[in-house]
């Protein structure tokens, strides 16, 4: 740190050196150990503090003594003395400027901070204000916004020439002892206070970079894809060591960077741009765009619909919306006698995680005054469910009850829906096919031994209460056939089908 004119190298300096090594060993110069014992920082231990243990409430006066304890931290070189003197009366008049808001001086100091003021408007404001202002320092600005904590080394060098009395330059008027002290003594308690306010703190902290596998995982994490473009990477170890944590240790080559760009034109590839949130599908480019358009349209019918039949092979899905739009029905009806008083179906649903609207659709049905035929049968299975506090009445019981009203309504939908001999058509209820014929014809050819003759089977159903109006439907559901024979014992029961060709089996 420059406080002074620089020394030319020779005898001179070299007996300034070893004359502060000197002062240093008798512990009296900057780096006293008393000044270490007592705990300063290490940026604050080149200057006594205001109350340095070796000579409480005193500061060093001697220009010369102080030229001499700085002297070993001199760099050797040789710097203009006119220059240095402008440089250190700018720094000099901006540390007295930054005392204007610091902290208020240690105790014995009996110059205030208007004071410190005055001697600045006195002192330095001639050079050092406006926009031309000596060595770019406005002090007219700096005293309404001064910041010791930016300029901290440069304050430290201004409280070492205020000391020496290299500040303001020899030309220029100077203030008189007294005050030009107190401006030094403080500068080093605000440098001291801030010092003890930033104990601990590691100033600045460069930000490393993630590792190869960190960023595989960030990108995993941010797609929601599993892209394995860590594998492509080169590799994080430095020297044989591994991965640095260190920031500022940190380098990157040329390869990496690439590796990284390619990184992110992969990415880029399944990035799906709609009028939505940017989404990213497992397959890039316009194939991913097409299928990543067709998996979201099934996604809504697999969320908010359902299917109980289908052609070409395909599955039924949804269906358990069924038990619990029912048990939305049944808590509706006894929402008194559960505490729910309140509740409306919509919010029930909610509570089940089925749609409204289906809710309301099933409790509608469920409640309907004279439903028709085969919906009355399962009307009246959902209106024998026990109420809340009877026999069967839990919870756990009546979802399985609810569950077996629903296999009751698919069992009759199974059995009455057209039949149908297209493969890729699927199979439906309707008022169609409730339309039943007394009658239908069906040949077929019985294949029992070889050489049998042609016979003729007729099944004929007969109502036992022939006056009343009721018309009776018959279903003929897994039809068996028992032959007998002459000569021979009673066969076992077969199923019909067994006797017919695939073809006549179809038929069915």
């Amino acid at each position: 740190m420059a406080c002074g004119p620089a020394r030319s190298q020779g005898r001179p300096a070299q007996r300034s050196r070893e004359r502060a090594r000197r002062q240093v060993a008798a512990g009296q110069g900057w780096a006293s150990p008393q000044w270490h014992e007592a705990g300063w920082p290490w940026y604050v231990r080149r200057y006594p503090p205001p109350a340095s243990p070796a000579s409480p409430g005193t500061v060093p006066t001697e220009g010369r003594a102080m030229k001499s304890r700085m002297q070993p931290a001199l760099p050797r070189r040789n710097v203009s003395i006119g220059r240095q003197r402008l440089r250190l009366a700018a720094a000099g008049c901006l540390v007295l400027a930054g005392i204007a808001t610091a902290p208020a001086p240690a105790a014995g100091a009996e110059t205030t901070l208007a004071a410190v003021r005055d001697l600045v408007k006195t002192h330095c404001l001639d050079c050092h204000s406006g926009t031309s202002a000596e060595a770019g320092v406005p002090l007219d600005r700096l005293l309404a916004a001064p910041d010791l904590e930016d300029q901290f080394k440069t304050w430290q060098k201004v409280a070492a020439v205020l000391a020496s009395r290299k500040m303001p330059p020899p030309e220029a008027p100077q203030p008189a002892e007294e005050p030009r002290q107190a401006a030094a003594r403080a500068v080093r308690a605000a440098l001291a206070e801030l010092a003890r306010a930033r104990a601990g703190d590691p100033g600045p902290v460069v930000i490393r970079r993630l590792s190869s596998a960190e960023y595989g995982y960030t990108l995993e994490d941010l797609t929601g894809l599993k892209l394995n473009l860590a594998e492509d990477f080169v590799s994080d170890a430095v020297g044989g060591e591994g991965f640095t944590n260190a920031g500022s240790a940190q380098f990157i080559q040329d390869s990496t960077l690439e590796r990284y760009l390619e990184a992110a034109r992969r990415v880029a590839d399944h990035l799906v741009i709609g009028s939505g949130p940017l989404q990213f599908f497992a397959d890039p480019g316009q194939t991913g765009l097409e299928l990543s358009a067709i998996h979201r349209i099934q996604a809504l019918y697999r969320r908010y619909g359902f299917r109980s039949a289908a052609g070409e092979g395909a599955e039924p899905f949804g269906l358990e919306i069924f038990p619990r739009a029912f048990y939305v029905a049944w808590r509706y009806e006894h929402r008194a006698r559960l505490g729910r008083g309140d509740a409306t179906v919509a919010d029930l649903a909610r509570e089940e995680g089925i749609a409204p609207a289906f809710a309301e659709h099933i409790a509608g049905v469920v409640k309907a005054a004279a439903p028709s035929f085969p919906t009355s049968e399962v009307v009246a299975a959902w209106r024998a469910l026990p109420a809340p506090g009877e026999a069967g009445g839990s919870e756990p019981e009546i979802r399985a009850a609810c569950a077996q009203v629903f296999e009751r309504m698919r069992d009759w939908q199974s059995r009455l829906a057209r039949s149908v001999r297209n493969d890729e058509e699927a199979a439906v209820l309707s008022e169609e096919s409730l339309q039943v014929a007394r009658s239908h014809a069906f040949t077929a050819r019985f294949v029992i031994e070889e050489g049998n003759r042609t016979a003729r089977v007729e099944f004929s159903v007969v109502s036992a209460t022939p006056g009343d109006r009721i018309r009776p439907v018959v279903l003929w559901r897994d039809v068996r056939v028992r032959l007998r024979r002459l000569a021979r014992r009673r066969e076992e029961p077969q199923a019909l089908a067994s006797f017919l060709s695939a073809e006549e089996a179809g038929k069915l």
